[in-house]
């Protein structure tokens, strides 16, 4: 691998363009806990998700290894590794998938059943592929790109707690945040190489982390 500073400054152009996505999302929401009188605390923020800026102070260990190190790796070999060559590397992704979907089932967590969905239709891609008409065969890396970050969202939806129309602002602003960063995740990976989309998922996993032991209180 060849690293340049032109590539690296994708990488990190693209983690700026992140949180100015992130920002702009937090500003709406700002707007719509004020119309809902919910109150952006650590609290309610505790209440909706296992994990947050709040409650990275708690497992600090815990979540160095997993969220730095390993869930990186692990979701992009997921949800990202096909997206170039896929042909070639839909394998890797798709027997990822299965191998963590067999091991969320063990915890009875609802990403089980997305897990599944996506690794069944990853599969049918990939076996189909000779079988499909040209003019989706013209289309398929886009509609595979779309297709990576929307079970990006879903697989990250086992973070949320509760569900309640109460806090739809952090929904919302929850959703913003996964949707731009499967974007600019997927995006680099296209551009760039596997490395380069691993360093800016482990920056991306980073910030929060800095963020919480700058600025916040941890909340039990």
């Amino acid at each position: 691998m060849h690293a340049s500073i032109y590539d690296i400054g994708h990488v990190f152009l693209f983690f700026i363009l992140n949180y100015g996505v992130i920002i702009f999302s937090f500003l709406i929401s700002v707007i719509a806990f004020k119309i809902t009188n919910i109150n952006f605390e650590p609290e309610n923020i505790n209440k909706v998700l296992f994990t947050s800026p709040y409650s990275i102070h708690k497992n600090t260990v815990h979540f160095a290894l997993s969220s730095l190190i390993l869930s990186p790796v692990i979701e992009e070999l997921m949800f990202r590794y096909h997206l170039k060559k896929f042909t070639k590397n839909f394998f890797i992704s798709i027997l990822t998938i299965f191998i963590v979907a067999i091991y969320s089932y063990s915890s009875a967590s609802p990403l089980f059943f997305v897990l599944c969905v996506y690794g069944i239709i990853l599969t049918s891609i990939y076996y189909g592929t000779l079988y499909l008409p040209q003019y989706i065969k013209k289309r398929l890396p886009s509609y595979i790109f779309t297709l990576s970050i929307i079970f990006f969202v879903l697989g990250h939806l086992n973070n949320v707690k509760i569900f309640s129309l109460k806090f739809w602002p952090i929904y919302m602003l929850y959703l913003f945040y996964l949707t731009s960063v499967g974007f600019f995740l997927a995006k680099i990976r296209i551009k760039l190489n596997f490395y380069y989309t691993l360093l800016l998922h482990f920056l991306f996993n980073l910030f929060p982390y800095i963020i919480s032991f700058l600025f916040l209180n941890p909340v039990d």
